[in-house]
C-alpha cells in the first residue's frame, strides 16, 4: 500500500519512514497523513487498498 502511495506521489520517502514503533500507530499515522493531503490523496489511498486487500476493503465498506 505504501508503494502505491509513493508511485502516485501521495507520500514521499521520508513520510514512509514513520517514527512510530507500534504497528497500530504506524497505520493510524499513514491514514492521518493521507487524509490531511485532501480528497484526491484519500481517493488514491482507498483505490489502492481496494486493489491490494479486497477483503479488508469490503469489511470497511469501501466497496
Amino acid at each position: 500500500l505504501l508503494d502505491k502511495m509513493l508511485e502516485n506521489k501521495i507520500m514521499n520517502d521520508s513520510e514512509i519512514e514513520l517514527g512510530s514503533q507500534n504497528h497500530g500507530d504506524k497505520v493510524r499515522d499513514v491514514v492521518d497523513m493521507v487524509r490531511k493531503k485532501g480528497s484526491k490523496a484519500s481517493s488514491v489511498f482507498i483505490a489502492a487498498l481496494c486493489e491490494l486487500d479486497p477483503c479488508l476493503a469490503e469489511d470497511l465498506k469501501l466497496k
